[in-house]
């Protein structure tokens, strides 16, 4: 890693302390903190981030560089995650499941109850001490480590995304490549001022800019195309039913690439029953528009809920994976259980509902995972609500690892691409292997194009949509569209080539010259890409040109 040194602050300290880590050789991320913090402490200066020490020592050894990272899993798919909430806000929904946390007679959250330390508590916003106030946007909990977060930053984006771009830079990883993720509910119902502001200063954040700067949306993008930090997917969080032509348009002016789509069910009586307020039609309809438009689909699917039953949720996870309507790209698993600030707490309380055992879900994620397609990328299986906040149902939240051990001990393997990323181990570039998967989705046809070792770990993906029909947009007429472009193994800057490294042997390009052989094999004679703000400039060096909301390359005749 060859980077500027004008970047890091407090260089003399970082190579003082990167020499005396490259000369102890510690064992473990402990004993190297213990020689930073030693250093830090004898020159009477605050701690230095661990992403610093390795930026000053270019040759400091890769064992030693993986041993400084905290946490590796947070950068091994080939981007730093970055999520953030949205503030609280009315929502349009009377979902029975969903929670609405409020403040108690004492004004008391969640996050106090649970804090560890009980001085960050001090820190809460007065308007969110209030009794019987919304604490939380629906459906979290602010004793969830982001919620957490941002309630303590008063739900400020750029205060939000500051604090984990340190905290990520203190764990040792790299930020250059920064996947943004809104959560918050229901994004599309908020005001679209409120979403722009919102997003400008997460950008301004990720940008290195002062607070306080006044900037338009397009001159955060336009800044964030050569920022140190660059935003290379944005994604948001919404429901169906609120997913049209004027949305679609509106979350492309603001950078959006990936939509999280809360699906919940296919079943329409189990969706009246739960006050859904949305039907299976209206998903249909959603993952439509969003696939024609070159979005990438995030599914969220509540197994569990009431009018439901294990076979007739077998049954929806078959409609997802193998239905032309359907098909994610993404998928989270939230099993439905009782959380307080729910109408559904009342009705496990009078009987009403029996919320999935631990033994009922076992064996329902086992089958989904073994079923699941090797395009589709199961994010989570349980979502991570802390066990305090659950009164009735599931409460271990590791279960995806005692599946993935069952199914390692009887010699079976899930075949998603979570399972299947190469992250941070070796392979021989001679046993790469190009795959084509080829499959009919929302009307159009879909190509998942794919370099994978012999053993079948996934180095990279692209995926392609091609005789889109009904395209919202009017650049879009007459062409393919990629919608997914990724290198998969732990971060490499932008800018930086390591030997061996997934993400810098040019399996993108080799992909990108697949995808538009193949679509001129439709008789289609242009290319668009759906690009995230932060990596148009990789797309414009590959003659893709600005055209409206999307880049597109002429493929001739």
């Amino acid at each position: 890693m060859n980077f500027p040194y004008n970047k890091v602050k407090n260089h003399d300290l970082a190579l003082r302390i990167a020499n005396a880590i490259i000369e102890k050789k510690p064992k473990t991320f402990e004993e190297a903190e213990k020689i930073k913090n030693q250093i830090c402490g004898e020159s009477r200066s605050s701690t230095i981030s661990n992403m610093d020490i390795i930026r000053v020592a270019p040759e400091m050894s890769d064992e030693l560089k993986k041993l400084l990272q905290k946490r590796k899993i947070r950068t091994e798919s080939g981007v730093a995650v970055i999520t953030i909430l949205t503030k609280p806000f009315s929502c349009p929904g009377q979902c029975v499941f969903c929670p609405q946390e409020k403040a108690g007679e004492n004004g008391e959250t969640l996050f106090e109850q649970d804090a560890k330390n009980k001085a960050d508590a001090q820190n809460i916003p007065e308007a969110y001490r209030t009794p019987d106030a919304d604490v939380m946007p629906k459906s979290y909990f602010s004793n969830e480590p982001a919620a957490s977060r941002a309630l303590l930053s008063n739900f400020d984006p750029f205060n939000q995304v500051k604090s984990r771009l340190k905290s990520l830079g203190y764990g040792g990883h790299d930020t250059s490549k920064i996947e943004l993720i809104i959560l918050g509910g229901t994004f599309s119902y908020l005001p679209d001022d409120y979403r722009e502001w919102f997003t400008i200063r997460a950008l301004q954040a990720l940008n290195g800019d002062q607070y306080e700067d006044e900037t338009t949306l397009e001159e955060a993008q336009k800044k964030n195309e050569d920022s140190e930090n660059r935003c290379i997917a944005l994604v948001i969080e919404t429901r169906p039913d609120f997913i049209n032509e004027k949305e679609l348009i509106f979350l492309r002016k603001l950078g959006c690439t990936k939509v999280e789509l809360g699906v919940q069910s296919t079943d329409d009586e189990v969706l009246k029953l739960c006050k859904r307020g949305h039907l299976k039609s209206h998903a249909v309809k959603a993952i439509s528009l969003l696939r024609n438009a070159g979005f990438k689909l995030g599914f969220h699917i509540m197994p569990g809920l009431p009018g439901s039953t294990i076979e007739k949720d077998k049954e929806i996870f078959e409609e997802i994976f193998e239905g032309e309507d359907f098909k994610p790209d993404f998928l989270k698993i939230y099993p439905c259980t009782i959380t307080p600030f729910s109408e559904l707490s009342e009705w496990y309380k009078q009987g009403k509902y029996t919320p999935l055992t631990e033994e009922d879900l076992f064996p329902l994620l086992l089958d989904i995972k073994r079923k699941c397609p090797p395009w589709v990328r199961i994010s989570r299986l349980v979502r991570d609500i802390p066990a305090t906040s659950i009164e009735g149902g599931s409460k271990t939240t590791n279960l995806r690892q005692y599946i993935l051990d069952y199914l390692k001990k009887n010699n079976e393997k899930c075949r998603c691409i979570r399972c299947r990323e190469i992250k941070s181990k070796t392979f021989d570039e001679s046993e790469i292997i190009l795959k084509i998967d080829q499959f009919k989705a929302s009307g159009g046809t879909e190509y998942f194009i794919s370099y994978e070792t012999q053993n079948d770990q996934l180095l990279a993906m692209l995926r392609l949509r091609v005789n889109m029909p009904n395209v919202s947009f009017p650049e879009l007429q007459d062409s393919g569209i990629i919608r997914e472009l990724h290198t998969y193994g732990a971060v490499v800057p932008v800018g930086q080539k390591e030997n061996k490294k997934a993400q810098h042997i040019g399996l993108g390009t080799k992909l990108i010259e697949e995808a538009e052989k193949i679509t001129k094999s439709h008789n289609i004679n242009k290319l668009a890409v759906i690009s995230g703000i932060g990596v148009k400039n990789f797309w414009r060096k590959r003659e893709y040109l600005d055209q409206k909301y999307y880049l597109i390359k002429s493929l001739g005749q």
